[in-house]
């Protein structure tokens, strides 16, 4: 499965608006380097290259995109 698959899979799944899809292509990239793959002998992506056993799963949260309100004050 491709990026954008995964990306298209998620957004579809979640009922994000598509305009969120640079986001969620930003936190499906993060996903994929921090999760173990079989291709690689149960290794991360993120093991791999660094060399460095990866022991930051603090960082994976459930896509979280908020919209933010913003006031103006007015006179």
């Amino acid at each position: 499965m491709t990026l954008l698959e995964k990306v298209h899979y998620m957004l579809s799944n979640t009922g994000i608006s598509k305009s969120f899809w640079a986001e969620t292509l930003a936190y499906v990239c993060h996903l994929v380097n921090r999760l173990p793959l079989s291709a690689i002998g149960s290794k991360t992506p993120l093991e791999v290259w660094s060399g460095k056993v990866a022991q930051d799963y603090d960082s994976l949260q459930y896509l979280d995109i908020r919209p933010t309100i913003m006031s103006r004050k007015i006179s």
